[in-house]
């Protein structure tokens, strides 16, 4: 992981934001697939998961766990009708 991109991140640059994530997104989905069984729902928990990342990634404390924090997290349900709301199409092209 570059750290530079993701102090840019940190600070509201989207462009470092998908630099950081662009190439975690197939094992996002990987994981999101063996937890929901289903394409579309593992693709709705990947975009949570950047719309989450995106909007918490200021308080993001150790650079080192970004990977495990960028995970969906199998405990937590799927929202109804969040996957893109209030974020716009910027993680979704990577989805």
């Amino acid at each position: 992981m570059d750290p530079g991109a993701l102090e840019r991140a940190r600070h509201g640059d989207a462009s470092a934001f998908d630099s950081l994530v662009e190439a975690r997104v197939p094992a996002m989905l990987r994981t999101a697939m063996a937890i929901t069984g289903h394409e579309a729902d593992a693709r709705d928990a990947v975009q949570d998961a950047l719309v989450s990342a995106w909007r918490e990634l200021p308080a993001l404390r150790d650079p080192s766990a970004f990977d495990a924090w960028l995970t969906p997290d199998p405990r937590q349900p799927l929202p109804q009708g969040t996957a893109a709301a209030g974020f716009g199409a910027r993680p979704r092209d990577l989805v």
